[in-house]
């Protein structure tokens, strides 16, 4: 299999390539025995969250000039776009093998998230006809979603290196290493009394961590394992990339550092603004209703594309955004039922409609938060939310509902400084009384140092993508390092 390089003006990597901006002139490890144009594999998670990140990094190396293949599914083809040395490798998803729904090729398509396990076994199925094809076409390096931990026995038995592609912060990835390294949650007797983590100046508690930590016994059967495969796999591998930037987390990286390769390349989304995949039919419609509106008023609020509120806290939400009197966007799951056959939101679509808007499945999240009239992000503290939250230089109200969701609420209101979190205590349903309460902290005059910190960082993540930026740098370090495989220091 070969590239087809449709850029006339391109120049063969295989004397050139370019890293830190200077075109330099090298001769370059390719392990394919056919002598086919050297590339990179890179392997995400059918969904989008993992998807359009890890998409912002194939389009960013192939910039530099380092051919790319992403492999995923049929369905998920089309989310990739067409640009100069990128192509798809596309592998038939057996979800019907482990009894999913026929057409099911996505995490984000999961009709309840119990049946994650099963999905993530027919990721695994996926593996024969992946190392048949890589046996014939073998990749420079293998870069891999962490969620697919199976990808490590790909790359061995190919002869290539593993790069982890971390959905996570590097102040969780660190955090959580430590926690579960020392079992930290041993030396504290309740779930709110702190503790230190070893060279880190974070303190964290038992509801900073992810549930599977706090109550490993409630997790379906296999779940456990599949993370400790996932950690055992991250720590063979050669490297961690992250999607975020030095400024951002400067202790973190360089603890780090100090055990393992990694790269910092993002914030990616402000280096592919423009990917197709972060639009859908209706974007166009939804910025221009965000055109009447001022600058700074309109409060977003979504929690990610795995959220499932039940129907009492979508009213509270609701009602609570209603109660602001401030113009809004709320992001609910497509299949989440009609809003007005919910207790306390018959009518609510009607009485909000003039400075209401409700999306149904997915958002142009990062059009919409860039937007100028957009002063607010309610949002679940995913780390591709978070990071494009600060890219757009806004304050934000965290409502950690899962995984490492917890430890990035704390980054952001703690450390970072540009946000509030709202107050929740095991399952409890939050009371439109605190959602207003938490729009009016982060938008009112309580708010404004925070709103000052949050555009500060927006401007360090612009400069740490430009050319001579640390996240640029670091990218050109990756391309080099993926070139001479991985030899020598990142």
């Amino acid at each position: 299999m070969e590239f087809t390089d449709h850029n006339p003006n391109s120049t063969s990597i295989a004397s050139q390539h370019s890293t830190n901006g200077t075109t330099i002139v090298t001769e370059n490890r390719n392990p394919n025995p056919n002598g086919a144009q050297p590339y990179v594999l890179m392997f995400p998670v059918m969904s989008q969250g993992h998807m359009i990140p890890m998409i912002d990094l194939a389009r960013m190396i192939a910039a530099r000039g380092l051919a790319v293949a992403v492999a995923t599914t049929p369905l998920n083809a089309a989310r990739i776009p067409s640009v100069p040395l990128l192509r798809v490798l596309e592998l038939p998803f057996p979800g019907t093998e482990v009894d999913l729904p026929r057409g099911c090729e996505s995490l984000d398509a999961l009709p309840q998230l119990s049946l994650f396990p099963e999905f993530m076994k027919a990721t695994r199925l996926m593996k024969p006809k992946l190392d048949e094809i890589l046996a014939i076409d073998r990749p420079l390096a293998i870069v891999s979603d962490f969620f697919l931990p199976w990808t490590l026995d790909t790359a061995e038995r190919i002869g290539v290196p593993r790069l982890v592609f971390q959905g996570i912060s590097c102040s969780a990835h660190c955090c959580l290493e430590l926690v579960k390294k020392f079992r930290l949650w041993d030396a504290v007797d309740s779930d709110h009394e702190p503790f230190e983590l070893p060279g880190l100046s974070i303190r964290l508690t038992k509801a900073n961590l992810p549930p599977l930590m706090r109550n490993p016994s409630a997790e379906p059967p296999g779940v456990i394992e599949f993370f400790n495969e996932i950690r055992r796999a991250d720590s063979e591998s050669a490297g961690i990339i992250f999607n975020s930037f030095y400024e951002l987390e400067p202790d973190y990286f360089e603890h780090c550092r100090k055990t393992t390769r990694a790269w910092h390349v993002g914030p990616v989304s402000m280096v592919t603004p423009d990917t197709g995949s972060r639009g859908k039919a209706g974007s166009v419609e939804c910025l221009a209703w965000l055109d009447m509106f001022e600058r700074g008023t309109v409060v977003y609020a979504c929690f990610g594309s795995m959220c499932r509120f039940e129907s009492d806290q979508l009213a509270e939400i609701g009602l609570g955004l209603e109660a602001t009197g401030r113009p809004f966007i709320w992001v609910v799951r497509e299949t989440t039922e009609p809003l007005g056959s919910i207790s306390g939101l018959d009518g609510f679509e009607e009485r909000v409609k003039d400075r209401g808007l409700v999306i149904r499945g997915w958002a142009a999240q990062v059009l919409i938060l860039s937007h100028e009239s957009v002063g607010a992000f309610i949002t679940h503290g995913g780390w591709n939310s978070v990071l494009e939250g600060v890219s757009s230089g806004l304050a934000m109200v965290t409502w950690p509902l899962s995984a490492e969701q917890f430890i990035n609420a704390k980054m952001v209101s703690e450390v970072m400084g540009i946000g509030f979190g709202v107050e929740r205590v095991g399952k409890e349903v939050v009371r439109r009384e605190k959602v207003k309460e938490a729009v009016e902290e982060v938008m009112g005059e309580g708010g404004e140092r925070k709103r000052m910190r949050a555009k500060e960082l927006k401007e360090m993540g612009r400069r740490a993508v430009e050319e001579g930026g640390s996240s640029h740098m670091s990218l050109g370090r990756l391309v080099e390092d993926l070139l001479n495989g991985l030899k020598q220091g990142a």
